[in-house]
């Protein structure tokens, strides 16, 4: 699975799902530029891992976004792959979210993969070629409580990845999403320990045990590489057989 001369931008790229991810394409030869908000957090992880291109890049504001990437790409050259992994999430229940929290997540993980694919793209169809791979999830399909902003910011992610691939295609671009299920990170691993949280892992999940980083990033690699050159407006779920089962928990 060779990317040797790709170069890859990964939006949170400093730690889980994302470092894995450039961790992974590096490993095949690409390289990875992992961005920040703040560039001294993306410049420590890359010193922790050679061969990583640390760079800024603020999502949450959409005109210093534009700004950061043409930084960017003066720096490191035109982008053939874009994986948009960063993004937000708000667990309070339906009530608790005002409108101004709803359209600040929608941003970050909306509206910031839509400009990266914008910006993006303009270079990948002048070469004829590109990959964008978003990071998407498997609670944009099925729903839980307190869950709402995130689900529906997923959910427009995968239908944005439907319409790229309609509009793209004919210039050799592809857009695919991946959707993780329950996967370990440092973020959540106090839930190893928490009761509930087993036992819904051993009742939703037909492997019974959570997925790793790493096996969400070998998935995003395969759709960047050549190996999925005819694979367009997917998404992959990354479940461990979550999805497969008509009645979780029985």
């Amino acid at each position: 699975m060779a990317l040797n001369g790709w170069t890859v931008l990964i939006t949170g790229g400093t730690d889980g799902i994302g470092l894995a991810t450039a961790l992974a394409l590096a490993e095949s030869g690409a390289r990875a530029i992992i961005t920040s908000r703040h560039l001294a957090r993306a410049q420590a992880v890359a010193q922790a891992h050679p061969g990583l291109v640390p760079m800024e890049l603020d999502l949450a504001d959409s005109r210093k976004l534009a700004a950061d990437f043409q930084k960017i790409v003066a720096a490191a050259g035109p982008i053939d792959a874009i994986v948009a992994n960063a993004a937000a999430r708000d667990r309070r229940p339906l009530g608790a979210i005002q409108a101004e929290d709803f359209v600040a997540l929608l941003q970050t993980n909306l509206v910031a993969s839509f400009e990266l694919a914008r910006l993006a793209s303009a270079s990948m169809i002048e070469r004829k070629r590109g990959r964008l791979v978003f990071i998407s999830a498997a609670g944009a399909t099925r729903a839980r409580p307190n869950n709402s902003s995130y689900a529906a910011s997923k959910g427009a992610i995968e239908a944005l990845v439907r319409s790229l691939a309609a509009e793209l295609g004919r210039h050799g671009i592809t857009a695919n999403a991946v959707a993780p299920g329950f996967v370990a990170t440092a973020t959540n691993a106090k839930l190893a320990t928490d009761d509930r949280f087993i036992r819904l892992i051993q009742e939703d999940v037909a492997l019974q045990r959570r997925g790793t980083p790493e096996e969400i990033a070998n998935v995003v690699r395969f759709l960047v590489s050549d190996d999925a050159s005819y694979i367009s407006g997917q998404v992959i779920l990354v479940d461990g057989g979550m999805s497969a089962s008509l009645c979780p928990g029985r």
